[in-house]
């Protein structure tokens, strides 16, 4: 018993393995030395997130394209976190207060945005420490 399993486990350690060839691309907002997140691929395309000084945005990579993408009333979070052909899937943030924001998630098919919330959600999920702009 003892000698098949020696014999067992020199055999797994004798089998050869074999490397995969991977080729791996750093990606960056080329504007910002701040980390940046790919979140979601879809062949050529890659979506995630960047942050700089005003906040964390979204970006669109298409065959090293670079496009921002920010929903049109968000507030310093807009994140893409999916893709499929055209059709981009995330979340971003918008004031619902003087003091407080929610999250929202969005469609973005490639022109046009379209916002959507959980049903019912009426809880607000930031406190923002300063007023808002003309809220």
């Amino acid at each position: 018993m003892v000698l098949l399993c020696v014999f067992g486990l020199l055999s797994l350690l004798l089998t050869p393995v074999y490397a995969l060839d991977y080729i791996f691309t750093p990606i960056y907002d080329p504007g910002t030395d701040h980390p940046t997140y790919a979140w979601g691929i879809d062949g050529s395309k890659i979506v995630g997130q960047f942050g700089d000084n005003t906040g964390e945005h979204g970006f669109l990579d298409e065959n090293n394209t670079w496009t921002e993408l920010d929903y049109p009333s968000s507030i310093y979070v807009s994140i893409p976190y999916g893709i499929d052909g055209d059709n981009i899937v995330g979340t971003y943030l918008s004031w619902f207060s003087n003091i407080e924001a929610r999250y929202h998630g969005f469609l973005y098919d490639g022109s046009n945005w379209e916002s959507f919330d959980y049903p019912n959600n009426e809880l607000p999920i930031a406190h923002i420490k300063t007023e808002a702009p003309n809220a």
